[in-house]
C-alpha cells in the first residue's frame, strides 16, 4: 500500500510538470505562426506558397512580393526596350550619314549632271565631248569630285575647261583642233588646288593657244606635233614639250615653272623672267632655238642661266615663298 501511493504520487508530479512545460512552450510560439486551426505546419506551408489552410500573413507576403516583382520586371523591360530602340535608331542614322559621306560614287551622282556626264565606280565625273556634244563653250566641272574631260572630236572644247571647283582634273584633247583656242581668246584651263593634267595628243593645231591658271600644280603635256603653239601659265606649271615643233612660245609667271623641251625644234622661246623659279631643260639638240630667259638671280653669271636652260637648284635662283 505504501509503495502504490508512492508511485501514484510520482505519476501525478510528472504529469503536472509535463502540463507546465507544454503551457510555457505554447506561450513562446509567435502568434503569426499559429494557424486558424492551431497547426504550425499549416502556417509554414502557407508561407511557402499557399499550401495549408492557415498562414494568412504568408499569403499576404507572397501577394505583395508578386506585385512588387511584376512592377519591377515590367519597368525594367520597358526601359531597356525603349533605350535599345533609341540607340538602334541613332546608330542607324549615323551609319547612313557616314556611308553617304564616304561613298565616292554617291557623291559623284549628286553633282555630276548633264548631257554626256557619267560617274565611274570610283567617283569620277566623266564629261565626254564627242559626237553631237562637242562642248562648244567652256566646259564646267562639278564641285567637290574628280573630273575627267574627254575632248575627242574635231573642234571640241574650243574655250577650254574650268575645273577650279573640282577636287582634281584630267583633260584629254585628242580630236583634230580640239582645245584650240584663238590668239584673242585662248582655250582657258583653270585648275583646282588638287592639281590638274591637260594632255594634247591629237593632230596639228591641238591646244594651239592655251592659258593655264593654276591654284595647284598644272601639268600640260604637249605630245602632238605642232601642239601648244602659245602657252601662258600663271601659278605653278609643269610643261612637257615632247611633240615636234611643240611649245613655240612658253611664258611662265608668277609661280614656279618647269619646262621640258624634248621634241624636235620645240621651245623656240621660253620666258621665265617673271617666274619666282624656273627650270628649263633643252635635252633635244634642236630645241630652244633662243636661249630661255631665266629669272634674275643674285649669283654669278651662269649660276641660274645654263645657256641654254635655267635652273632653280641654287637658293639664289629661287624667290618662291
Amino acid at each position: 500500500m505504501t509503495t502504490d501511493r508512492g508511485n501514484g504520487g510520482a505519476l501525478r508530479v510528472a504529469s503536472a510538470i509535463f502540463i507546465a512545460v507544454s503551457l510555457v512552450a505554447s506561450a513562446c510560439i509567435p502568434p503569426e505562426l499559429v494557424s486558424a486551426t492551431g497547426g504550425v505546419g499549416g502556417s509554414t506551408s502557407s508561407s511557402i506558397g499557399g499550401g495549408g489552410s492557415g498562414g494568412s500573413s504568408g499569403g499576404t507576403t507572397s501577394t505583395t512580393s508578386g506585385a512588387t516583382g511584376g512592377t519591377t520586371t515590367g519597368s525594367t523591360s520597358t526601359t531597356t526596350s525603349g533605350t535599345g530602340a533609341t540607340t538602334s535608331s541613332t546608330t542607324s542614322t549615323v551609319s547612313s550619314t557616314t556611308s553617304s559621306t564616304l561613298d565616292p560614287y554617291a557623291a559623284c551622282i549628286a553633282v555630276c549632271e548633264g548631257q554626256n556626264h557619267l560617274c565611274t565606280p570610283s567617283g569620277e565625273c566623266v564629261i565626254s565631248c564627242n559626237g553631237g556634244a562637242n562642248c562648244d563653250s567652256l566646259v564646267k566641272c562639278p564641285a567637290g569630285v574628280p573630273c575627267v574631260v574627254q575632248c575627242s572630236t574635231i573642234d571640241s572644247c574650243p574655250d577650254g575647261v574650268d575645273c577650279s571647283d573640282a577636287s582634281s582634273c584630267e583633260v584629254t584633247c585628242s580630236g583634230s583642233k580640239a582645245c584650240r583656242g584663238t590668239v584673242a581668246a585662248p582655250a582657258a584651263f583653270q585648275c583646282p588646288p588638287g592639281g590638274c593634267e591637260i594632255t594634247c595628243v591629237g593632230g596639228n593645231d591641238v591646244c594651239e593657244e592655251v592659258s593655264l591658271t593654276c591654284a595647284g600644280e598644272c601639268t600640260l603635256k604637249c605630245e602632238a606635233g605642232g601642239s601648244c603653239n602659245n602657252v601662258a601659265c600663271t601659278g605653278d606649271c609643269n610643261v612637257e614639250c615632247t611633240g615636234s615643233n611643240s611649245c613655240h612660245v612658253v611664258a611662265c609667271a608668277p609661280g614656279a615653272c618647269t619646262v621640258a623641251c624634248e621634241g624636235t625644234t620645240s621651245c623656240d622661246q621660253v620666258d621665265c623672267s617673271n617666274a619666282c623659279a624656273c627650270d628649263v631643260a633643252c635635252t633635244e639638240p634642236t630645241a630652244c632655238y633662243f636661249d630661255p630667259v631665266c629669272p634674275a638671280g643674285s649669283g654669278p653669271p651662269g649660276t641660274c642661266n645654263l645657256n641654254p636652260g635655267c635652273t632653280s637648284a641654287p637658293s639664289v635662283c629661287s624667290s618662291c615663298p
